[in-house]
């Protein structure tokens, strides 16, 4: 639809402008936000020692807006400038104002760049979203009249420091640049590095620790000011304190000092170095030469943690100042609660799990606990689960009245006013009471294994066609003759991808057996000749006649669930049993435990690693 109108424009914008600048975005995404559902005009003069400009008045006398309804996506799937239509899904190049509910997905092929090279207008309800690992290399301008966030390691910062005179409520934080009045308050205020105004546009306002805690909240609607954990989270993400800082920093000498050591700024995060005024409100110290970020934790009486940027150092470092400090503020998107789970031990008696909480979002976690059920991704509607309490501490927590020998998927909880955030999801096996037998001191398993998932909770591929499983160099697993019904007696087979994948194929507490401790199982039974008979079912139920030697004298109860032939076919059901060995053998085989219906023998051949065979678990 078009529509003509006349009328005047007024608007304010942030221009990202370098004449080369490299970001190489890791975990890297950008939304760009406006206040009103606008489509902007701008002219497009530069201002070479400005990095922020103002777009001035407009006068339109007539103008056709093409008004666009629905959402686009536009694509960069190629390698070289933003205008070139061939760089682009379907050779669609975004309109130079990109509409609200459209989306720019930056995703060039590994070692491609893509270069932005005019200017882009990002309207109020777009996204512009870099791909992990992609290069991005801004010539132009990206223009934004909103603080742009930029998502590192699954925290969403600002990208600028915190620039504000009003707390959330609407309240005024007090601009006090009188030393004295400075060094003896007791309550919140900003000022100026240097009472220089110049300095706010460029690194923001300085607070102190006060204006950091009141209750009416510095941190914009939707955030807050990071915790110590959440800043060592993002340090630990970065590669660790030591390193941490160089992917932090602005890069060159614009801002910083010489050498501004390490300085790469590949998470986006673009700190500066704003200084910071002592608490004694007289000195302005270090612009240039230090980046100072509050965290939300005191320390002790008067002081609270801080994190820190060194021209001269390429870490992230941590430590206290007074209250009465004025520093820089960054601030932290809020979330649903952050937690890991604690992977769950299982014992004789019951089972234990937890929680750790590396965020609580930046509202109080009002409960938390382990949830678990016999189906994947348990949710807090069920009735089991446990509640520890509240706050971010670490927890454990125990299960009783579980099922034996049943499959149970577990991960932790944690709930805000935002929602419930979960941790990594564990599968495990029950072994109270008779899901184990002991044989010759070895604990087994009583059934054949069939889980779904590795130990940390992600899925193994259920693989049913043949061609697939044949070409697979990664673990998988079928229901013999890809019939579910089969499971209950049999358990499911796997290929030794899955065996020996570093995730873990056995439930917590259990492992996969070694070619030793089958050996040592066989030498316990009487030698190979005999021990199969003794851990092979009596009759003729499950396995075909004759059933050579079977006595089960073990209690093992070794069942025929055939297996998966390299091609993908299924073949021996009745006929033999096979169960893999964490041992590799020769070159591309593995060694597995073979025991078939026409003999009481216990073989310990090897076998193609795509072969599809049963597993029993041994306690650790």
């Amino acid at each position: 639809m078009l529509e003509n109108s006349s009328f005047i424009l007024l608007f304010s914008a942030t221009s990202f402008k370098a004449d080369v600048a490299y970001l190489n975005i890791q975990r890297y995404m950008l939304e760009m936000l406006f206040r009103r559902k606008t489509l902007f005009l701008y002219n497009s003069f530069h201002q070479p020692a400005l990095s922020m400009k103002r777009i001035l008045l407009l006068y339109i006398t007539t103008l056709s807006v093409l008004i666009c309804s629905g959402q686009t996506t536009y694509t960069f799937t190629g390698n070289g400038n933003w205008t070139i239509a061939a760089n682009w899904s379907n050779n669609i190049i975004p309109p130079s104002t990109l509409p609200a509910g459209s989306t720019i997905y930056i995703s060039p092929p590994v070692g491609s760049s893509c270069i932005l090279n005019i200017t882009q207008t990002i309207s109020a309800g777009a996204t512009l979203i870099v791909s992990a690992g992609a290069n991005f290399i801004i010539t132009g301008n990206m223009i934004s009249n909103d603080n742009i966030p930029v998502t590192i390691c699954n925290q969403t910062w600002t990208l600028k420091n915190l620039d504000l005179n009003t707390y959330k409520n609407g309240d005024t934080i007090p601009l006090v640049t009188d030393p004295v009045l400075w060094s003896n308050l007791t309550t919140g205020a900003w000022r100026y590095y240097d009472n220089n105004t110049d300095t706010g546009a460029i690194y923001g306002k300085l607070y102190n620790w006060y204006a950091v805690n009141d209750s009416r909240g510095l941190a914009p609607e939707g955030w807050h000011i990071p915790t110590n954990l959440e800043w060592s989270v993002l340090a630990d993400c970065l590669g660790g304190e030591l390193i941490a800082g160089g992917p932090l920093k602005d890069t060159g000498f614009l801002h910083w000092y010489s050498p501004n050591s390490g300085a790469t700024n590949s998470s986006g995060f673009t700190g500066l170095p704003g200084g910071r005024i002592d608490s004694s409100g007289f000195n302005s110290f270090n612009i240039g030469f230090y980046g100072f970020f509050w965290s939300a934790d005191t320390v002790s009486t008067g002081k609270a943690w801080y994190s820190i940027l060194n021209f001269g150092f390429e870490g992230l470092g941590r430590t206290d100042l007074s209250f009465r400090n004025g520093l820089s503020v960054r601030c932290i998107k809020n979330t649903l609660p952050v937690i890991t789970t604690v992977p769950p031990e299982v014992t004789a008696t019951n089972t234990i799990s937890g929680g750790i909480i590396s965020s609580d979002g930046g509202k109080p976690v009002t409960a938390k606990g382990v949830v678990w059920s016999t189906a994947p991704n348990p949710t807090i509607a069920l009735s089991t689960k446990t509640n520890n309490g509240t706050g971010v501490s670490f927890y454990y927590s125990y299960i009783n009245g579980l099922q034996p020998g049943t499959t149970y998927y577990i991960r932790a909880y944690a709930t805000s006013s935002l929602g419930t955030g979960y941790g990594n999801e564990f599968s495990f096996v029950n072994i109270v009471a008779d899901s184990a037998i002991v044989v010759c001191s070895q604990r087994w398993m009583k059934k054949n294994l069939q889980v779904s998932t590795y130990r940390n909770g992600n899925v193994i591929p259920q693989v049913t066609d043949p061609t697939q499983w044949a070409n697979l160099t990664t673990g998988a697993w079928c229901y013999y003759n890809n019939d579910p019904a089969t499971a209950s007696v049999y358990g499911k087979l796997y290929n030794w991808y899955a065996v020996n994948d570093p995730r873990g194929l056995a439930p917590a507490g259990w492992h996969i057996p070694s070619l030793t401790e089958l050996s040592t199982l066989s030498t316990c039974l009487g030698g190979d000749a005999i021990a199969g008979g003794a851990l092979k079912e009596t009759g003729t139920t499950h396995w075909l006649s004759p059933n050579t030697g079977a006595t089960n004298t073990s209690g093992f109860t070794a069942l025929p669930g055939g297996l998966r032939y390299q091609d993908g076919m299924f073949y021996e059901l009745g006929r033999s049993g096979n169960w893999w060995s964490m041992t590799p053998g020769l070159t591309n085989f593995a060694k597995y435990m073979n025991i078939d219906f026409e003999s009481g023998f216990m073989n310990k051949p090897n076998a193609d690693l795509p072969r599809g065979y049963s597993v029993r678990c041994l306690r650790d």
